[in-house]
């Protein structure tokens, strides 16, 4: 436990050290909200041009033009400001491949220019200023407008579509289709690939459309140390610099399980492959209350080994879970809120199709914490784990115990909250 405090404390202490050189080179810090689907992306962290992305893996997998979220934000960045004039691109939660986020939240900081980009600018989408002009120019001045960051990222990320690779009329399907039966349904951890089988035309839409800043905001300076106790052994700065992944107070995350009693042939869902976990083949619905007072026991602050991913980096297990709650709701209700649906149609008549929602809220989580959790809850619901089996299982610290992990897809990232600073 020392070990793991010292190991942060030496990670506060570089992070305010890096910053105060980036600030007396005229670099400042932006925190902005982002939001994506995961199935057209390799996960959000950076596997680095060339060695994990856009690239050819050793093994003959083709995935050029195939990017993590950072990477695009990355490439994004590098095109608006030019690439030596940002540095610490960084997100306050990491997600799998394949899973998505209504808010993820992240910080970079960026070298001061003069104004040639700012909200009041001519429109960004028939801009045709030259590119490595704007990059070249290395005079400091006023500080960045965020809304004009917001709109030319935002720009750059829209433009990303238009050079995704293309192969000549001979190549193209049969890149795509290696691309979808290798490493693609390989790495996917359900019956879904993690990216869908597409053409090139069809990836370029997808990828337009996938990513999404919401708004940016300059970062606070400071932000207090909750590590800060005031005592006169307390090594601890009172204030520390204000940090994307330091300042975030809590996370919320939403599992979405589309549960079908009998037949999937019965009632089929051709909606939601990509975001949701299909289960089938129930003579019942899953049993919610069970998965409620199952949840109850996990609440509160606990050794989670039992529900941690065996490459979790952190160093402790122990975290704080603020809250569980699980609810369902036949499908077709969600279907009237776009349509007018007769009460005679079989989608109600047989409402063999509910969606449960899973709700997580907490401070932190360790490595796939919420997807093992959501793997157990659902065996509660359908019977194969005792409600009361699961407090037991938290108790041994054993991830052998706690059942298999739900797939990447259909879990989204809601929302971070910040110290500070409303996104």
């Amino acid at each position: 436990r020392n070990h793991a405090c010292n190991c942060q404390q030496y990670t506060r202490l570089t992070s305010s050290i890096s910053m105060a050189l980036r600030r007396a080179h005229g670099f400042a810090r932006y925190a902005f909200s982002v939001t994506y689907h995961g199935a057209v992306h390799l996960g959000i962290a950076y596997q680095g041009e060339g060695r994990g992305e856009n690239c050819i893996l050793p093994d003959g997998t083709d995935l050029r033009g195939v990017r993590s979220v950072e990477g695009r934000i990355h490439q994004a960045l590098s095109s608006l400001v030019g690439p030596s004039n940002y540095e610490n691109l960084q997100v306050s939660s990491r997600t799998d491949r394949g899973v998505h986020a209504l808010k993820n939240t992240c910080h970079v900081d960026i070298r001061p220019r003069k104004g040639w980009w700012s909200a009041s600018s001519s429109d960004t989408s028939t801009s045709n200023e030259n590119d490595s002009d704007r990059s070249s120019n290395d005079d400091a001045g006023a500080g960045w407008d965020a809304k004009g960051l917001k709109q030319g990222i935002n720009y750059y990320l829209r433009q990303q579509s238009n050079i995704v690779r293309t192969d000549d009329a001979q190549s193209t399907k049969k890149s795509s289709r290696k691309r979808s039966r290798s490493a693609l349904h390989q790495q996917s951890n359900s019956n879904y690939s993690s990216l869908p089988w597409v053409t090139s035309r069809m990836y370029q839409s997808s990828v337009e459309n996938s990513v999404r800043v919401l708004n940016v905001l300059p970062a606070p300076l400071t932000a207090p140390n909750k590590f800060y106790t005031g005592g006169a052994d307390c090594t601890e700065p009172a204030e520390i610099d204000w940090n994307i992944r330091f300042t975030a107070k809590s996370r919320t995350y939403c599992y979405r399980v589309l549960h079908m009693v009998g037949d999937e042939r019965d009632a089929y869902v051709p909606f939601e492959f990509d975001r949701s976990w299909r289960i089938v083949g129930d003579d019942e619905p899953l049993d919610i209350d069970a998965m409620n007072s199952a949840g109850k026991a996990l609440v509160g602050r606990h050794d989670f080994t039992s529900f941690r991913g065996r490459d979790c980096q952190r160093l402790s297990p122990v975290v704080t879970l603020n809250e569980i709650i699980i609810s369902s709701t036949p499908y077709s209700q969600l279907l009237h809120l776009h349509g007018n649906i007769d009460d005679s149609d079989e989608w109600n008549a047989s409402s063999s199709v509910r969606l449960y929602t899973i709700l997580i809220t907490g401070e932190s989580f360790v490595y796939r914490q919420v997807r093992n959790i959501v793997g157990c809850l659902v065996k509660v619901g359908q019977g194969k784990v005792k409600a009361a089996e699961v407090k037991e299982i938290l108790q041994e610290r054993k991830r052998r115990l706690a059942p298999a992990m739900a797939p990447a897809h259909g879990l989204f990232l809601v929302d971070v909250k910040h110290h500070g600073l409303d996104l």
